[in-house]
């Protein structure tokens, strides 16, 4: 990265951490999981957060779901996502759900059956939501054209 890449990350980094510190957002938290789907927006936010994490005293780690909806592309997401938790020293686990199945199954939208989709790794299990632990919360990089 250029150094005038690195100011301008530098900036983010002030600006989220501020924001953060500001409205208390993690204020008691312990594990910040970040949802980190392959996307521009939450591979910035893992990056943001992997720097930030030790001076916001939160363990980060990071959750990948494979939707079973886009085929080789969301298998090339899935290693983008294991392979940037790995080089910047974050724990992943990753998770499977059948969101065509579950849709066909409730009647429902394929995005609402994504977002209702229980993943069905082991692994994930230890990623639990975080609304089931009192001091874990998580963290999404969505674009607002997206939502």
């Amino acid at each position: 990265m250029s150094a005038r890449g690195r100011t301008a990350a530098a900036g983010v980094e002030a600006r989220v951490r501020a924001f953060i510190r500001r409205h208390r957002m993690l204020d008691g938290v312990r594990t910040l999981i970040a949802a980190v789907s392959g996307g521009p927006d939450s591979m910035a936010l893992l990056r943001i957060l992997s720097s930030l994490a030790p001076a916001l005293g939160v363990r980060l780690r990071a959750a990948h779901l494979h939707h079973g909806l886009r085929g080789d592309e969301a298998g090339r997401d899935l290693a983008l996502v294991r392979g940037a938790c790995r080089a910047l020293g974050v724990p992943f686990a990753s998770g499977r759900a059948d969101v065509r199945g579950l849709a066909a199954r409730r009647r429902l939208s394929i995005e609402a059956a994504a977002r209702e989709a229980p993943p069905t790794a082991k692994k994930w299990r230890r990623f639990r939501p975080a609304h089931e632990h009192s001091n874990d919360e998580c963290a999404t990089g969505t674009a607002t054209s997206t939502e």
